[in-house]
């Protein structure tokens, strides 16, 4: 009864699977013996190597988020991978600094030949006078005044200082005769007038200053600050004859600069400055002639 009892209950069990259609499977009668008690493992999930890369790349997005920083910005920290996007920007990143260094470079060098060429130009190109023109050779030029500005109001001081500068134990007729122009010019406007030779050494130090005290039968030495305080008295007019490489007349403030290429051209050169302060110049000359003639 038992045995017939548990069959039909398998039957039942296996009709009612047919009409639910889901598979159970067959249970059969089994005696139970015991079963010793073992741990409870976990299962193992073995990944394929896409799933190793998969979980890769979302643990380093994970740690490192996507940004859109410059790369100036972006700061890899230690210990951490970074991901592809923050390789490629501090890749560039480096590539920038020598870019940044060439151009530097570059506009350096620039910067430098615009300057070499605006120095050669300004020594070489540039006039060095505002004004300049030129008579019987003699190049007149000045930053200050036109001619027609600086003889009339040169002519007007009432005291003069010519100083004649030459090199020591050197003197010939032709300066003798330059400072007699200054003298007749100067003594027939009713000026007064203190002449000066100042004597120099090769090294260009003054040895010597004689000066005739505004008295023509007169002559002295002065000491070294005695000659400096006459050419420095801003009252006087300031006439100075020297030896240069070309013959020129400088123009300044209540100055006259006189430069004579050698001592042969010394005499003409200071006539043909007198004549721009004093036009009637060769008038007077031919009456003081006349007058030495008659004398002699």
């Amino acid at each position: 009864m038992v045995v017939q009892k548990k069959a039909e209950k398998v039957v039942s069990k296996n009709s009612l699977s047919s009409q639910t259609g889901v598979s159970q499977k067959t249970v059969f009668p089994y005696h139970k013996t015991p079963v010793a008690s073992s741990p409870v493992h976990k299962p193992h999930i073995v990944s394929s190597p896409a799933h190793k890369s998969l979980a890769t790349s979302s643990s380093i997005n994970k740690s490192f988020p996507t940004s859109s920083a410059p790369a100036s910005e972006l700061v890899l920290m230690p210990g951490k991978v970074p991901s592809a996007r923050e390789l490629v920007l501090v890749v560039d990143k480096k590539k920038d600094k020598p870019k940044k260094k060439n151009f530097a470079l570059i506009l350096a060098v620039v910067v430098l030949v615009l300057i070499v060429i605006l120095v050669v130009f300004a020594l070489f190109f540039m006039p060095k006078y505002k004004y300049s023109f030129n008579n019987g050779g003699v190049e007149f030029v000045s930053n200050e005044f036109t001619p027609s500005e600086f003889f009339p109001k040169f002519r007007s001081n009432d005291s003069f200082v010519v100083s004649i500068d030459l090199k020591f134990g050197e003197s010939n007729s032709w300066t003798v005769n330059a400072m007699n122009l200054w003298v007749v010019a100067l003594n027939a406007d009713k000026k007064n007038v203190h002449f000066l030779v100042r004597s120099f050494d090769a090294q260009g130090k003054i040895v010597s200053c004689m000066t005739n005290d505004a008295n023509i039968l007169s002559s002295r030495e002065l000491s070294t600050s005695e000659c400096g305080a006459l050419l420095n008295d801003s009252n006087k007019g300031l006439v100075i004859i020297r030896l240069a490489s070309e013959d020129s007349a400088v123009l300044s403030k209540n100055k006259l600069e006189i430069f004579a290429s050698g001592t042969k051209t010394i005499s003409m050169v200071n006539y043909i400055v007198i004549k721009e302060i004093y036009p009637d110049f060769d008038q007077l000359l031919a009456i003081i002639n006349e007058r030495i003639n008659s004398v002699n």
